[in-house]
């Protein structure tokens, strides 16, 4: 092989004088590496082959790739992503919330606009509930013959047929006195019954039973609801309304209980201080009325004494035309009262 060819610059530095040797002496050259690799037929093996590498990287030594980072996690405002998904989650629980409260209001407004129909309607309608009581001021009074000292009374009054929104009085018993037309001027305030047991006024006049806390019982209609209301001398103010019974236990809806036929039916029977509701009792008093017996008004045949200690009255309200009219049969304790 034959030895390179020194360079001018070097050839002159051999020629030089032995000071300029001492002074500088060329640098020692590392040797070439030689980086065999297959190619084809034609190349010349004994070549040198420099490998080729990155700025600053030793020949020779293989290229490495450079290492890539994964780019930054993008943030929202400077909120990593557990956070703003958590906030996310909490708005539209906000948003169900809201919606579900306002359907829930909704609703509610709803209910109550249709419970708070009643007075409205009430209101409109005190004119003609007016006119319909005058209507039905026209009633046939009868008496019969009493077994005893008892007070006998047979009174008719009629039902509206049609649904009214006040409260109006069918039948006005005050211990043996009727005094329904009495109650009806006195006692009517608009749509609502007014009772003042304390100071009662012209109608409990004149007194039926003097030195005897008496009772007055009332059997009256709130468009189809027939109630009966009960109280006696003492027991304070009673307002009547027409959209709910009450109040209880002084006024309850009628039974409607007990055997009945399209000439006759038991609406309410009070005795001294209290309706009574038995079924029992019903139908004692519709075996009394078929076979046309006189009614004994004693605590025995009522089986109770609902005003211990007190002289009592009672009254049965019925009605002959299927509930369309009412009579009452009064009577006073230890009596008997025929129909």
């Amino acid at each position: 092989m034959a030895s390179p060819t020194p360079t001018p610059a070097y050839a002159e530095f051999q020629n030089s004088s032995p000071e300029v040797h001492m002074r500088a002496e060329p640098p020692p050259q590392a040797p070439p590496v030689v980086h065999k690799y297959e190619v084809g037929p034609d190349h010349d093996y004994n070549q040198p082959h420099y490998a080729q590498g990155y700025y600053g990287q030793e020949k020779g030594v293989e290229a490495q790739p450079p290492v890539q980072q994964s780019p930054p996690k993008k943030r929202f405002l400077g909120l990593s992503r557990g956070v703003i998904i958590a906030i996310v989650v909490g708005i539209i629980l906000i948003i169900v919330g809201v919606v579900v409260g306002v359907v829930l209001g909704t609703r509610t407004k709803s209910s109550n606009n249709e419970g708070t129909k009643l007075p409205a309607e009430t209101a409109s309608s005190i004119v003609s509930s007016q006119t319909a009581q005058t209507a039905r001021t026209a009633q046939a009074t009868t008496s019969t013959p009493s077994s005893s000292s008892a007070t006998t009374t047979s009174r008719t009054s009629s039902a509206s047929s049609s649904a009214t929104a006040s409260v109006t009085i069918l039948q006005a018993i005050y211990a043996t006195n009727d005094v329904t037309e009495k109650a009806r001027n006195s006692l009517q305030q608009g749509a609502n019954l007014v009772v003042d047991m304390d100071d009662k006024g012209p109608w409990a006049e004149p007194d039926p039973w003097f030195g005897t806390n008496k009772c007055l019982s009332i059997l009256h209609q709130a468009g189809t609801s027939i109630r009966t209301f009960v109280a006696c001398e003492g027991d304070g103010v009673f307002t009547l309304v027409p959209e709910r019974v009450g109040p209880f236990p002084n006024a309850q809806e009628i039974t409607r209980q007990g055997p009945k036929d399209n000439n006759f039916a038991i609406a309410s029977i009070v005795w001294g201080k209290t309706e009574l509701r038995e079924g029992d009792l019903y139908e004692k008093v519709w075996d009394l009325k078929k076979n046309n017996t006189a009614v004994p008004f004693t605590n025995d045949f009522f089986g109770i004494d609902t005003h211990f200690g007190n002289g009592k009255s009672g009254v049965i309200f019925y009605t002959q035309d299927d509930f369309k009219t009412f009579r009452s049969l009064i009577g006073k304790e230890d009596g008997s009262t025929s129909w």
